[in-house]
């Protein structure tokens, strides 16, 4: 079942790399680093860890496990998926680890990457389940664990559909690390073996402030005012629209206060700042030199300043949530 699962992915591949392209329209940082999906990372000398974090959620969640394993002076091979995530890795830790997108899940791809690796251990964040990395490590002799798993009901009906193959690639894990009783009843229904899969909570709870998080706090409060903020964190089409009429309620009652607009994807935050203009606020991105103080929305456009915005806002609505989304995390 594993070949034929292959066989499909290296003749999708070019419809996976075209989507690819597409989304760089919107978003150009997703031309950049193409050949590294490919496999092609350069030559590397030995790493001890592989460590998988899709985007930046996985990476910032993942960041008190790799200070520790750095302060214990293991080098780190870090791969991403998206952009987002290469940022975060980029900001929390610079030079300290090797960071490169991860190889697309075709043999050819696989081997190239591990072969310039050589990682002695890889650890997969969430709910990445990908059968050719689990079995090209398996063949390899290098233990996978994956860690903080999670498999919401949605997902585990995907995976269900593949159970032949999912179940293979789970019992190749020498641990399946859960956040709550509820993921590891589903991984066990996927076929990982009961002895392997353990649940520890989740990692997001062992990560702590950044030492300039209240430094922060205080630069961006200068910025804004003393006005009080209600932030919508994470947000999704059409949500942000939800959020302005609200927020048009609001304000007819609380005159001062300030709508910040985080999008989960900043490439749509000069079209939010346009919507929010339409409705009859002053706004703009936080981007944009100095004070935020005279208009009424602020639409967040970096990357990595989420966290400030929460320590900003006496109140949060985090978005996802009035679609058919799922629903976010606050460290998200």
């Amino acid at each position: 079942m594993l070949r034929i699962y292959q066989l499909l992915i290296v003749i999708l591949l070019p419809v996976v790399v075209l989507r690819l392209i597409y989304r760089s329209i919107h978003e150009p940082a997703y031309r950049d680093h193409l050949v590294e999906r490919f496999g092609w990372v350069g030559d590397y000398p030995t790493h001890d860890v592989w460590i998988h974090a899709v985007s930046a959620g996985e990476t910032i969640a993942a960041e008190a496990l790799i200070r520790s394993l750095l302060e214990e002076g293991r080098s780190i091979v870090l791969t991403v998926t998206t952009p987002a995530g290469r940022e975060a890795a980029h900001r929390l830790f610079g030079p300290s680890i090797t960071l490169v997108y991860a190889p697309y899940d075709v043999p050819f791809c696989v081997n190239r990457f591990l072969r310039s690796m050589a990682p002695r251990a890889a650890l997969i964040i969430e709910t990445e389940i990908w059968p050719g990395w689990l079995a090209a490590l398996e063949h390899r002799g290098i233990p996978a664990a994956l860690i903080n798993g999670r498999l919401s009901e949605k997902s585990y009906r995907r995976y269900a559909r593949a159970k032949g193959l999912i179940q293979a690639a789970l019992q190749s894990l020498a641990l399946v690390g859960c956040q709550s009783e509820a993921h590891r009843e589903r991984f066990l229904a996927l076929g990982a073996l009961e002895s392997s899969v353990q649940t520890f909570g989740s990692i997001k709870f062992d990560a702590g402030l950044p030492p300039d998080f209240q430094e922060d706090v205080r630069r961006t409060k200068h910025r804004l005012g003393p006005e009080p903020v209600l932030l919508a964190a994470s947000t999704h089409a059409p949500e942000e629209s939800f959020c302005l009429t609200a927020f048009k309620v609001l304000k007819s009652q609380y005159p001062s206060l300030r709508l910040v607009l985080a999008p989960r994807h900043v490439h749509r935050a000069n079209g939010l700042v346009d919507d929010a203009v339409s409705a009859g606020f002053k706004a703009k991105v936080t981007s944009q030199n100095g004070l935020l103080s005279d208009v009424d929305v602020v639409v967040l456009d970096e990357m990595g300043q989420l966290l400030t915005w929460y320590g900003v806002a006496q109140a949060a609505f985090i978005g996802g949530t009035l679609i058919d989304h799922g629903g976010h995390r606050p460290t998200n």
